[in-house]
């Protein structure tokens, strides 16, 4: 093939970043918009939805070839000038092994089609082709990281982009270095940094959001918005077994294994199509939890980027100290406690003590129309669909839900400082009634609770396991 997965694999970081929404000024671009970009001169459209928005979907912030598989190499996506014209209006979807479609009894209707689009049942081609961003003005700059370190996530109604997930993202392969997925994460970051300014954007107010996998990073930005996950919500694979899981792809390729030439096993793996090696990784074991059984390609301890004690440094004061919206669903579904709840819980601690600006919330909304099975109520992700005011939301007092929420992430990405203050939400703290719930018994407001509501049943954060339900990233 012209492009190998190894190099993209190695060199590329594949990207769990989806996509970019712009920007804080005031003034509207031209009929036509045209960005010079270090990715080339961009043409943009008005949005169909939107008359006062431009929308400049499919940017490749980097390019997936002529990069070699033996180096390493970080790339930085400020290094690509090309003479792209105008935005890929339509990508494929990256690869990615996409999970099973799931059975239960009395899965409402709107369940099965919202879990298929969540997991990427949704019939698209892929290819490595497919690092992008997509970008939206003019709002306040967000940058939104989806969920999930192992299934694709471009094209999904929730917001449209593309990564590279699981193995093509972290391979675990031997002499490289490791995590490569996170890695790309800082690269988009600074093309957003490096470019956005010729979208009327500010480069001094990012504010990054993360949802479930996708809010286990702290890139440099002004603020930080975590959903469902922080970086105490997964166990990481040590180095030997994110070695042994790549080896176990090499060997099912007849690449070789631990005995064979490291080397050796590298370029082999290399010279073969993507399609074999997603095919390989499909067959890798899969890892136990008790939500859905889980591809094993995650992030690595590296002490670089993946630390093998993420509790010590929030003790230590070892984190970017940004401020901080962090929250969950009330009911996660019922399988994330430790995955999701008491780790927002932990990091806003870590926060709070060391006097970073923060707020915690916890979303109640309990409508029937964007539930996946009765019983299970708000899941992991469901926060999305408030947040971007979908068509499952139908009632009235839905959209005043949403555009309260949608109000109140505005005000913080404005001023990740004092806006929420200004908005009517106290600081978080322990030891007041701070915890914000939103749309508790379906108000389309907020009310302010004792953390320990909720938070009671969680241990001390060293005996914290989120592996159990870790099936969610």
């Amino acid at each position: 093939m012209t492009r190998s997965y190894l190099t993209t694999l190695i060199a590329i970081f594949i990207l769990p970043l989806v996509c970019a929404l712009t920007s804080a000024a005031d003034s509207a671009l031209q009929d036509v918009p045209e960005v010079k970009t270090s990715s080339g001169l961009i043409v943009g459209h008005q949005s169909p939805n939107r008359s006062d928005t431009y929308e400049f979907p499919g940017i490749r912030f980097a390019p997936p070839q002529n990069y070699s598989a033996s180096d390493g190499t970080v790339l930085k996506a400020s290094r690509w000038v090309s003479g792209l014209r105008a935005p890929l209006a339509s990508t494929d979807d990256c690869v990615a092994n996409i999970p099973p479609s799931l059975t239960f009894p009395d899965f409402t209707g709107n369940g099965f089609k919202i879990y298929n689009k969540f997991t990427g049942h949704l019939g698209n081609l892929q290819d490595e082709d497919c690092l992008a961003l997509n970008i939206w003005t003019k709002s306040p700059l967000n940058i939104h990281q989806h969920s999930r370190f192992t299934i694709p996530g471009p094209h999904r109604p929730f917001y449209n982009g593309q990564y590279l997930a699981g193995i093509f993202g972290f391979s675990g392969a031997p002499g490289i270095e490791q995590n490569s997925g996170l890695r790309d994460q800082r690269a988009a970051v600074e093309w957003v940094r490096d470019n956005i300014a010729g979208f009327d954007g500010d480069a001094n107010r990012i504010t990054i959001f993360g949802q479930s996998a996708g809010s286990s990073s702290d890139p440099i930005v002004a603020g930080l918005i975590s959903e469902s996950g922080t970086a105490l919500s997964f166990v990481p694979n040590n180095a030997s077994c994110a070695q042994s899981l790549f080896y176990n792809i090499s060997g099912t390729l007849r690449c070789g294994n631990s005995s064979t030439d490291a080397a050796l096993v590298l370029k082999c793996v290399h010279d073969k199509g993507v399609k074999d090696v997603n095919v390989a990784a499909a067959k890798a074991p899969l890892l136990a939890t008790q939500m859905i059984p889980q591809p094993p390609f995650h992030p690595t301890i590296d002490d670089a980027i993946i630390s093998s004690n993420h509790t010590a440094l929030g003790e230590a004061a070892s984190f970017a100290k940004i401020p901080y919206l962090a929250g969950n669903t009330d009911f996660e579904a019922g399988f994330y406690r430790r995955a999701f709840t008491c780790p927002t819980k932990y990091a806003t601690e870590f926060w709070v003590k060391y006097d970073v600006p923060t707020w915690r919330y916890r979303y109640m909304g309990g409508f029937d129309n964007p539930r996946l099975y009765g019983p299970w109520g708000d899941y992991p992700g469901s926060g999305l669909i408030w947040r971007w005011s979908l068509a499952l939301l139908t009632m009235c007092l839905e959209e005043l839900i949403s555009k309260y929420v949608q109000h109140a992430w505005a005000a913080f990405g404005r001023d990740p400082v004092n806006g929420l203050q200004e908005h009517g939400w106290p600081r978080y703290d322990p030891q007041s009634h701070s915890l914000v719930r939103l749309a508790f018994q379906n108000n389309a407001s907020a009310d302010f609770v004792e953390h320990s509501l909720y938070d009671a049943p969680c241990p001390p954060v060293k005996d914290n396991d989120p592996l159990p339900s870790q099936g969610a990233l």
